[in-house]
């Protein structure tokens, strides 16, 4: 499997819709600025401290190691192998037997070096022999169990749909990208809309709004309150705990957290602490990309798309939306990211999004409708699939018509990170400087 094919996938981690903030557009105080940063000095420095937690490897290409660890998320699957990350080194071994979060592993195999940070070397691990120590499938935890729901339900949507649209669904409403055929994914990689099978933040809130709803029938709202949270981690773990959905499910944490407290949860501060949360509990996110895409989207959606919305106050609907808009601040803050990793970008990716994402919430709320008739009778949720079947052919036919269109498919020469460094401090300087402060 070639290289750029393995880091092509971290972009399924890309998202554009994660929560639905509305920041207070205002002057910020002229002392709020101290106070950032040295919070940013702070956190830099707990950061170095908690690096050096990290052991310094210094092992030879070739050389032959055995590795024990644990899963602390699902696979990413490449036609007949798969791979996952135990501490510092990136373990390629083959499609099956199939590997869960949560599960002990010991593998062997030989290195080589991956590349360095901060002192720090990361390995790629092939050739390997991969022994199961204990697995969490097999388990009666929370995590044990949620693993065990998300195989059945791609079980059902298997036996529901053909290719590719059971990858569609099982992608929306688990986030599990195995069932997608080559040849779809590579469209949805081309037409920039592949975050739509990643469950994010719009998965989370949308599952918990309703929930909360629900919940709060039956109990006191705090009660109610502390019950989605539960419901919300175990939704996240159900859906791999990938770097992408444990940001959507701290951040939505935080919110209700703050509810609870009668503290209101200002976007940015909570993004923040969540980017501090995740890196303190694994530092290596801070280098994947499915974070920084994912990280940064957000940023867009907080400090970009508000902006945005004013400057096109006065244009047609069609710009003033909040998918188109959400979708140009996402593309704007991760363009570095997208240049610098895989040299390549859709133009026509924000009108596409806004073309084909009103079908998604539809199809995420009667995919897991779906599911759970599904799961009471396996006849009654076939019955129910029909009703997917609309949204899932329109998105289908609607990227294959736009995967055609390659004139506005932009190929460049992978970009420095240097690059990137200068772009996003224009960024920064722009939001500071701009007469809508945000």
């Amino acid at each position: 499997m070639g290289s750029d094919k393995r880091k092509n996938n971290h972009i399924l981690n890309f998202q554009l819709s994660i929560i639905n903030f509305q920041p207070i557009i205002n002057p910020p105080a002229g002392g709020q600025f101290f106070k950032k940063l040295i919070a940013v000095l702070v956190v830099i420095l707990l950061f170095f401290l908690r690096v050096s937690l990290i052991p310094k490897l210094d092992l030879k290409d070739g050389q032959k190691v055995k590795v024990t660890g644990s899963l602390k998320e699902e696979p990413q699957i490449f036609a007949n192998r798969q791979k996952f990350n135990l501490g510092q080194f990136e373990v390629w071994g083959n499609r099956y037997p199939e590997y869960h979060y949560g599960d002990e592993l010991r593998v062997t195999g030989k290195i080589k070096l991956k590349n360095q940070y901060f002192g720090r070397k990361f390995y790629i691990l092939s050739y390997t022999e991969i022994e199961t120590v204990s697995g969490v499938v097999s388990n009666t935890s929370l995590v044990g169990k949620a693993i065990k729901l998300r195989t059945k339900l791609r079980l059902l949507f298997m036996k529901y749909f053909s290719q590719p649209l059971d990858g569609l669904v099982a992608g929306v409403v688990l986030g599990d990208k195995n069932l997608l055929p080559t040849d779809f994914w590579k469209k949805l990689q081309q037409t920039g809309t592949l975050h739509i099978i990643v469950a994010s933040g719009m998965n989370i809130a949308m599952f918990s709004k309703g929930l909360l709803s629900f919940l709060s029938i039956f109990f006191r709202r705090r009660i109610a309150t502390v019950l989605l949270i539960v419901l919300i981690w175990f939704y996240s773990a159900m859906t791999g705990l990938q770097a992408p959905i444990i940001r959507a499910a701290t951040m939505m944490t935080l919110i209700y957290l703050s509810n609870i407290s009668g503290r209101e949860a200002e976007a940015g501060r909570v993004l923040f602490l969540t980017g501090v949360f995740m890196v303190f509990i694994n530092p290596f996110w801070l280098w994947d990309i499915g974070f920084q895409l994912s990280f940064l989207a957000v940023t867009g959606l907080v400090y970009v798309q508000p902006i945005l919305k004013i400057l096109v106050k006065n244009s047609n609907r069609v710009v003033q939306s909040d998918n188109f808009l959400s979708s140009v601040a996402a593309q704007i803050t991760t363009l570095p990211i997208l240049l610098c990793n895989f040299g390549q970008f859709n133009i026509l990716s924000p009108f596409i999004n806004l073309i084909i994402l009103w079908a998604v919430p539809y199809i995420l709320q009667i995919g897991i409708f779906v599911a759970l008739l599904g799961l009471l009778w396996i006849k009654l949720g076939e019955i129910a699939s029909y009703l997917l079947f609309p949204f899932l052919f329109f998105i289908e036919q609607s990227i294959n018509l736009f995967a055609k269109v390659k004139i506005f498919q932009i190929e460049t020469p992978k970009f420095s990170w240097w690059w990137a460094v200068v772009y996003y401090l224009i960024l920064w300087w722009w939001i500071k400087n701009s007469k809508f402060k945000v």
